[in-house]
């Protein structure tokens, strides 16, 4: 969901959470401190995916689950890009009668 750039200041040891804020979404880290307090030590607005229109971003629900989907995707040689593309070529050949609908269509 980030820049290149910002790869190198990710630690993934602290936590990540999103949220949005007059219509733009950023992504905090979060240092975890005693007594289930935190400290701010990164915050970015995830740049919109509109300036990417082939890309498709995909939130899991935690952490384990992006875990379990990069290990997968090892365990087939395959990168995360290949396996998750072709899961949803392989969903949308089990519909190849559908078509989609857009506003201007009606």
């Amino acid at each position: 969901m980030l820049d290149e750039k910002y790869h190198a200041f990710i630690d993934s040891e602290q936590e990540h959470r999103t949220f949005h804020y007059k219509n733009a979404e950023f992504i905090s880290q979060l240092q975890t401190l005693e007594n289930t307090k935190y400290k701010l030590t990164q915050l970015w607005r995830v740049t919109s995916s509109d300036e990417h229109p082939l890309t498709l971003f995909i939130k899991f629900s935690n952490i384990e689950e992006k875990e379990c989907f990069e290990s997968l995707a090892k365990s087939l040689k395959k990168k995360e890009e290949e396996l998750g593309l072709q899961l949803i070529h392989n969903f949308m050949d089990l519909h190849p009668d559908y078509k989609a609908t857009y506003e201007q269509d009606n």
